[in-house]
């Protein structure tokens, strides 16, 4: 394997424009808040797929009362069965925000999903809206620093059926659907020659030398609450000039994603999939970013059909009438295509945690999953609603998160999950999205 060098020196350079632009806001972590006890995810992944997880009885798995150990997964999640202690399965959420909702069909959802809040239309159609507010995942990325990365697989059209991530208000991130072409960008100066490297670093140190001496002058000047934000902001910049200077810490052996492939085509998307996998993978090993999101095709993949003998499938019906047929009229054959699907969705995101636990980490033998919090969703509860949702959170969360587990919170909002989330990712946040329908971090 060709040894590169890290395209984190060329992203550092979006980290301390980051640094720079970033507002101070309320959400922000206070050094004394981030450095409790080191117990906290050092990386955030998101992976989405579409329509629902069938109904409970497929994803409820055996065992008793609401809280329980898991002893063995559903059939239709098999391929998970080697990560089955790191995994934290959340049954039985209720999208409340869907009870207030006035715009679309069911789907809509999607645009709540990550936001914790209801849509904001621009046309009358069901999928003519985007999010009433920022997602998760960045959120996280904003308090952390960092640009997070967006990828898709066949995430469909331009709208809010079709996104899951937005920076703001009707501001959505649209996901890179080219591995290749991703690859290329996020490690594209890998081949920079060592004199080049050394005085693009030089810039950039000359940069943050000067925006610490900015930030400097305005501490005395500042409110104690004022002050604790802006020794945030110092803190990461220094940690930037620390990252600049430390030449160990910018290297790593990234593997080219193969071109020649149409990866926005429903055939290749399989493989389209894995390789985002792998490029997400190497971007947080290599620590061009800590947050990432993978979106599988779109809120009802009404234009995904499984025809792919690859994988075992072969089922002339597109996604979003599998799951409608299912649902509609239960037969030996609905019910079969259903579950080859969803096992196929699994199957996917036990090749995102073999890829995270495959990386090394820490020095008594650690994986990247132990210190990373994955969240597993679907926009979508029983039968098209809020209701009976599952969700599943995956990793150690660098020790913040007690998996192995089956929890059934019925009555407790998604929006609670979404503060659960902020919280084990380090950040202060009791609430997420809409306020009104936070009742504060799940009992995890």
């Amino acid at each position: 394997m060709t040894r590169f060098s890290s395209s984190r020196r060329r992203f550092l350079g979006g980290a301390c424009a980051s640094a720079l632009s970033l507002p101070f806001l309320s959400s922000l972590v206070s050094r004394s808040v981030r450095a409790a006890d080191g117990m906290q995810a050092q990386r955030l992944v998101v992976f989405f797929t579409p329509n629902e997880p069938i109904d409970r009885e497929h994803w409820k798995p055996a065992g008793s009362g609401d809280q329980f150990a898991l002893t063995s997964l559903p059939a239709m999640m098999s391929g998970l069965e080697p990560h089955r202690q790191d995994l934290l399965l959340l049954g039985d959420l209720e999208m409340r925000t869907r009870d207030i909702e006035t715009h679309g069909a069911g789907h809509v959802g999607i645009g709540h999903l990550l936001t914790g809040r209801t849509v904001s239309p621009y046309g009358s159609g069901n999928a003519e809206f985007w999010a009433s507010g920022i997602s998760v995942d960045q959120h996280v990325a904003a308090a952390r620093g960092v640009d997070a990365l967006t990828l898709g697989a066949r995430p469909g059209g331009s709208n809010g059926n079709c996104r899951i991530s937005y920076t703001g208000a009707n501001e959505p991130v649209h996901p890179r659907t080219r591995p290749d072409e991703t690859f290329d960008s996020l490690f594209g100066d890998a081949t920079l020659p060592a004199d080049e490297l050394a005085a693009l670093r030089a810039r950039r140190l000359s940069v943050l030398d000067r925006v610490t001496g900015d930030l400097q002058s305005l501490r005395p000047r500042l409110p104690g609450e004022a002050r604790d934000k802006l020794d945030f902001h110092l803190e990461l910049v220094r940690d930037l000039e620390q990252k600049l200077q430390d030449d160990t810490a910018m290297t790593c052996e990234p593997s080219p994603i193969a071109g020649g492939i149409d990866y926005d085509s429903n055939a290749a998307f399989p493989t389209t999939v894995r390789r985002q996998v792998d490029l997400m993978v190497q971007a947080l090993a290599c620590g061009i970013t800590d947050v990432a999101s993978l979106q599988l095709s779109n809120s009802g993949a009404g234009d995904l059909t499984p025809l792919w003998p690859e994988a075992g499938l072969d089922l002339n019906l597109d996604c979003h009438t599998i799951a409608h047929d299912y649902n509609q009229n239960r037969n030996a054959t609905t019910v079969q295509r259903r579950e080859q699907l969803e096992t196929f969705f699994f199957d996917h995101f036990a090749y995102l945690l073999d890829a995270l636990a495959a990386v090394p980490e820490g020095p008594d033998g650690g994986r990247m999953l132990d210190s990373t919090l994955v969240l597993w969703c679907k926009n979508l509860g029983y039968n098209h609603t809020g209701r009976e949702m599952l969700f599943i959170l995956a990793g150690g969360a660098g020790g913040a998160l007690q998996t192995g587990r089956f929890v059934s919170l019925p009555g407790r909002s998604h929006n609670d999950l979404l503060v659960s989330v902020c919280q084990l990712m380090g950040l202060p946040d009791t609430t997420f999205g809409d306020p009104e329908l936070c009742d504060g971090a799940l009992p995890l």
